[in-house]
């Protein structure tokens, strides 16, 4: 599966999961992608009422939640998770289960990107 997830403003767990199987994956050079962009599937979010969940100040913008992105690349047969500066071993068993990777094909990147400060 390739996609786009959020976590909880308290890094205990997924808030989202936005997520596609790679047979159905956009083909980009090496590379297959979630046609999903966070901004896109946010606005989704709000239009149904999802983020109503989330504490008030975090419901305004989408890089306000730590988040990221898992791709994968055909050449190399792997999976890449980027991820922001707030990424922890224990996020990365939660990944791996919700995208049902296979764990000796997964490479995980700090991306700066999706790095944002966090105040819980």
């Amino acid at each position: 599966m390739v996609g786009i997830f959020w976590l909880l403003p308290d890094l205990s767990d997924l808030f989202y999961v936005d997520k596609t199987d790679i047979t159905f994956a956009q083909k980009y050079g090496d590379w297959l992608l979630s046609q999903e962009d966070h901004s896109n599937v946010w606005e989704k979010l709000k239009q149904n009422g999802y983020l109503h969940y989330l504490p008030k100040r975090y419901r305004d913008e989408y890089w306000k939640l730590p988040r990221g992105r898992v791709s994968y690349n055909i050449v190399l047969g792997k999976y890449y998770v980027y991820h922001g500066n707030w990424f922890l071993i224990k996020h990365a068993k939660i990944i791996e289960k919700k995208f049902e990777l296979p764990v000796n094909h997964i490479v995980y990147e700090e991306d700066e990107h999706y790095s944002n400060n966090i105040s819980c």
